[in-house]
């Protein structure tokens, strides 16, 4: 044949082989699954310095609400914290000030949030002597009987919520038996992180992906011996 009738044939555009890998790309993403992962958290709060301590009778809503305003308040400070850290299983012993103080009567707060629902949660510690205990507004130990003792486990998982939570705490000292006081507790929380989407690929997807990957390859390969 001439060359001017070659020239007059139409020969179809091969395909670019980066235009195979985009589609190929878009195919395992047509096949993959989606799965979902949730890692469970555990919180453990100890009473320490951390938490807030005041001396007198606190405003409204200092039990019961996340958000209460302890600057507008007044006379809160850091808890006072009796015992050398690492504490114990009950935490560290705290009261306003120190242990053979004075100060017969101590209100306590500590604010903290948690990340996801709640699978399980509980307190234990010791007062000495006496002490209401609140969880976010809720009384979940109430003992006014002049003397000091531990409590707990208390399950408080019912009161605990995601997100923003308050405990609180008034202690009050039997001066009876002369100026001793302190308060203790650890709370131990385990959360269900909320569960987050992630591709997941099965086996016979990664098989076929496999395969279009190496006939892309030879196909290639051939383009340009070709």
């Amino acid at each position: 044949m001439s060359n001017s009738i070659e020239t007059g044939i139409q020969h179809p555009a091969r395909s670019c082989p980066g235009t195979r890998a985009r589609h190929l790309i878009l195919l395992i993403g047509l096949f993959s699954a989606t799965g979902s992962i949730a890692e469970a958290g555990l919180v453990v709060i100890d009473t320490d310095a951390t938490w807030l301590a005041k001396n007198s009778v606190p405003g409204v809503g200092w039990n019961d609400t996340f958000a209460f305003d302890t600057a507008a308040d007044g006379g809160w400070r850091a808890a006072q914290n009796n015992d050398s850290p690492p504490c114990g299983i009950n935490g560290c012993m705290i009261w306003w000030d120190g242990q053979f103080s004075p100060t017969e009567q101590v209100w306590l707060r500590k604010t903290f949030v948690l990340d996801g629902p709640i699978v399980s949660a509980y307190i234990q510690g010791g007062a000495d002597d006496d002490a209401t205990i609140w969880v976010n507004g809720n009384v979940i130990y109430d003992v006014f009987d002049g003397l000091a003792g531990p409590f707990g486990p208390i399950d408080i998982a019912p009161y605990l919520v995601p997100g923003s939570n308050l405990i609180a705490v008034f202690g009050d000292d039997n001066f009876a038996f002369g100026p001793n006081h302190q308060f203790a507790a650890r709370l131990t929380i385990e959360t269900a992180a909320t569960a987050v989407a992630v591709p997941v690929m099965s086996p016979p997807v990664s098989m076929l992906a496999g395969l279009l990957l190496l006939a892309i390859g030879i196909y290639s390969l051939r383009s340009r011996v070709a």
